[in-house]
């Protein structure tokens, strides 16, 4: 059984740092939906502290010279460049074309980068980044624990956590890993057992469910859902959960069929026909 399905079975996963070891007791869906409704209530508290919003930090650095709508406007194209270029990476078969392509992808996302860090450090003393790291701080409060207390973490102790704790909530959600575990037959075949009411492989009703439990039955369905509709699938895609997410039924088709009017169009060729004529024809 894969580490990471260990994890969401237990609830639970360890976090070293600094030496230490704390345990993220995983929230479960209840506790993740209640806890959104204290980001408004800090930003509201933010805002009658006189802490002002991103939208107005970021037009006073427009004014100063420190931001730009270019700036702006660089950053929204360039995100989805990478997407694209992602997809384009995806597809090609070619080793040296990917290579030029990673390289391009790897440029466009330093650039990225530099400019998200510029636009964070004008925003990280706005409201809503105030109201987000307390809102934060109250669900890592009912979330790590500390087996040498016997108790959650102490609300001072927070910070030091903060970044593993959101980079393990990362992984279990959007890794590959956990995409892999989803089709293992240790959790595939009770997915398929337990299709029309899939909390029942975690005993539980839906909101007792913990968010990482949700999300590994929703990649179960769509990885199910594609097996069953997508009629065109080669079997060497099907044993790969990762491709099988990946993969376009409508794209598929019609790359056979630009395949297929090629035969038509070499055999007709072959018998002496135009290639105008081959092409009517």
């Amino acid at each position: 059984m894969s580490e990471i399905l260990i994890e969401i079975l237990s609830e639970e996963t360890p976090l070293e740092v600094n030496g230490k070891l704390y345990l993220f007791k995983h929230f479960t869906l209840k506790d993740y939906l209640l806890n959104q409704k204290y980001y408004s209530l800090y930003y509201n508290q933010a805002i009658s502290r006189g802490l002002k919003s991103e939208k107005d930090l970021i037009n006073d650095a427009i004014k100063d010279n420190c931001w730009s709508e270019s700036d702006e406007q660089t950053l929204v194209n360039i995100s989805k460049q990478i997407t694209k270029y992602k997809q384009i990476k995806d597809n090609q078969k070619d080793f040296i074309l990917k290579n030029q392509t990673q390289a391009q992808i790897d440029s466009m996302t330093i650039e990225q980068e530099d400019l998200i860090k510029r636009k964070k450090d004008i925003c990280q003393l706005s409201a809503e980044f105030y109201a987000e790291k307390k809102r934060s701080s109250k669900l890592i409060g009912i979330s790590v624990f500390d087996p040498d207390t016997n108790c959650y973490i102490d609300e001072e102790y927070i910070d030091n956590v903060m970044s593993k704790f959101y980079d393990s909530v990362y992984k279990l959600l959007n890794s590959d890993d956990v995409i892999t575990a989803a089709y293992t037959n240790d959790f595939f075949d009770l997915y398929n057992i337990h299709e029309k009411e899939p909390s029942k492989i975690f005993n539980k009703s839906g909101y007792e469910l913990t968010l990482f439990q949700k999300n590994i039955i929703l990649i179960a369905k769509m990885l199910m859902n594609k097996l069953k509709n997508c009629y065109e699938m080669p079997d060497n895609i099907k044993s790969d959960a990762i491709k099988i997410l990946k993969f376009d039924q409508e794209k598929e088709k019609k790359k056979k069929e630009v395949v297929e009017n090629m035969d038509d169009v070499k055999a007709s060729l072959s018998r002496g026909k135009s290639l105008s004529e081959s092409m009517i024809n």
